[in-house]
């Protein structure tokens, strides 16, 4: 027998032997997957379905729990309707799924979806991710189809080159007092209705794929949240705006459901902004749809903002890349999960045009080996090459407890970040650094580790 036969038959050997472990264990999947023979996010059935223990092996269509093992195929996953069927995702460590199409990703077209935590997207491997290892790429690996950092090898960073952007007058802040950055719970009373209610509604706008040259126009949409007694004709007040990405599996309904909706997180806004914690503010929640969270900065600055803000007051005087510019400490990029992932690209992408970060409960993926060191030496290799100062933004961050899966990343990254002083200053307030970690010791990897965060963070934001 030649060697490569050899090592067909030990892979086949392996993966049968893992098969038959995971068929042996039984307990309740987690969040995204589903006990034998039930329904995962999406709507199709588990394939298989024998689920796994905490801390060990996933069902078959779903997610596993820390340290676990993700689907090995069939139909599941978390990922919403219109996806297609798939191998799930590994949340937090342990193996990626090995099945074929799907895994956590929006609703779209054919790909291998997104590993969040564990080995590679599709087909998954022996990577960990938020189990303490590097992720791997391979094959599909990214959100919607794109390939994650190279093949079976771990995946390298990219190449670090200056970005090209257009050179601009830095614009520092002028704001000197702020409430201190330590955390505090969020009292309950404000995920309930007030009587000064803001509203919800669906907005519309044109994108294209941006990595294509000439690629198609095709429309997305976004829902905003109107601060209460906003007036579209009164165009001399003016708003700080809030642009808020989903988790893996979501989409522009996660935070606010609809048009006039009302959820505890547009209860918070509304109670924040009543009770004087913020001024005023909009908020939009967009989709990544096929987009990976790496790239969606390309349809911020070029579609998004630009559209959204010609139609709402904001502080930018016009949307042209000055106007934007100019007022980039009334403008807050944040996201939850991976939307805390594409958080840290925005920040790595467009401090031109965003001053304020709040990446809560994800880690960068943006160099490959997203954990800890790896990622903080990109970022501040990367921020020096724009030639800005660590005046130019704040990075106000947050995740839950150790039972928040992102926790034993995201805090590793933040801690290496301390070892750059001259760019990323960790202070306890804003007026003495521009880096904070508020850990919500209450709470997991779920919504009240989101209203924490923006709680605590949104008063340290804006001018």
């Amino acid at each position: 027998m030649n060697r490569y036969m050899q090592l067909t038959v030990m892979t086949c050997s392996i993966l049968a032997g893992i098969i038959f472990l995971a068929t042996s264990l039984s307990a309740q999947a987690p969040v995204g997957g589903a006990p034998a023979g039930g329904v995962p996010a999406g709507g199709a059935p588990a394939m298989g379905g024998m689920g796994g223990m905490p801390g060990g092996m996933g069902g078959f269509g779903g997610g596993a729990p820390a340290g676990g093992m993700g689907g090995f195929g069939g139909m599941g996953g978390q990922r919403p309707a219109g996806g297609a069927p798939g191998a799930g995702a590994a949340p937090a460590g342990g193996m990626g799924g090995f099945g074929g199409m799907g895994g956590q990703r929006p609703a779209g077209g054919p790909g291998a979806g997104v590993a969040p935590a564990g080995g590679m997207g599709g087909f998954g491997g022996f990577g960990g991710g938020q189990g303490g290892m590097p992720r791997m790429g391979g094959f599909g690996g990214g959100q919607g189809g794109m390939p994650r950092m190279g093949g079976m090898g771990g995946g390298q960073p990219r190449e670090v080159k200056p970005e090209k952007r257009e050179k601009m007058e830095s614009i520092a802040s002028t704001r000197t007092e702020f409430p201190e950055n330590k955390f505090k719970d969020m009292p309950q009373e404000y995920t309930r209705p007030n009587e000064k209610a803001g509203k919800i509604v669906s907005f519309k706008y044109k994108t294209r794929d941006n990595k294509t040259a000439g690629s198609a126009e095709f429309e997305k949409t976004c829902l905003v949240y109107l601060p209460y007694g906003y007036d579209e004709k009164d165009t001399k007040t003016q708003y700080n705006i809030l642009y808020l990405m989903h988790g893996a599996g979501g989409n522009e309904s996660t935070f606010f459901r609809g048009e006039g909706q009302n959820t505890p997180l547009k209860n918070t806004f509304d109670n924040m902004i009543a009770k004087g914690d913020i001024k005023p503010l909009i908020v939009v929640t967009p989709t990544l749809g096929n987009v990976d969270a790496l790239d969606f900065h390309s349809e911020l600055v070029k579609d998004l903002i630009p559209a959204v803000e010609k139609q709402y007051h904001t502080y930018a005087k016009d949307v042209t890349a000055e106007g934007i510019h100019a007022s980039k400490w009334h403008r807050a990029f944040g996201g939850f999960s991976l939307g805390g992932v594409t958080t840290w690209a925005v920040f790595d992408h467009c401090i031109d045009q965003i001053g304020c970060y709040i990446p809560i409960s994800g880690d960068s993926w943006i160099a490959g080996q997203f954990q800890g060191a790896g990622a903080a030496k990109y970022l501040a290799e990367t921020f020096t090459q724009t030639g800005y100062k660590p005046t130019d933004f704040r990075v106000y961050s947050g995740c839950g407890s150790t039972s928040d899966m992102a926790n034993r990343n995201l805090t590793p990254q933040i801690d290496a970040m301390k070892n750059y002083p001259d760019i990323f200053k960790y202070c306890d307030n804003f007026k003495d650094g521009n880096l904070y970690l508020a850990i919500s010791e209450k709470s997991g990897h779920d919504n009240t580790t989101i209203m924490n965060t923006l709680y605590n963070g949104l008063p340290k934001m804006f001018e």
